[in-house]
């Protein structure tokens, strides 16, 4: 569910845990609380630059969860393989 969000654009709030940290704090693309008391103040941040974090979260999809990107790098991997075998 999480990379169908980013690829739409929905900034994300996650309860914080190791596998989200990373990805939150080097993309942008959402808030993690501890407790939800600290709801009202991510929801709040994310309304006050809804747009920065709806961008970062198409380029978060598109670094991460991408196919496109992938098949790309497979291609030139097995190219390099076939030449090297030639």
């Amino acid at each position: 569910k999480l990379a169908m969000y980013l690829r739409a654009g929905v900034p994300v709030i996650s309860f914080a845990s190791e596998s989200y940290a990373e990805l939150f704090s080097r993309h942008r693309c959402g808030e993690m609380i501890d407790d939800f008391a600290e709801l009202p103040a991510a929801v709040g941040k994310i309304l006050e630059r809804r747009e920065e974090y709806s961008r970062a979260a198409r380029e978060a999809f598109a670094a991460i969860y991408d196919i496109d990107q992938y098949w790309a790098r497979l291609a030139e991997f097995l190219t390099r393989v076939a030449a090297r075998r030639a």
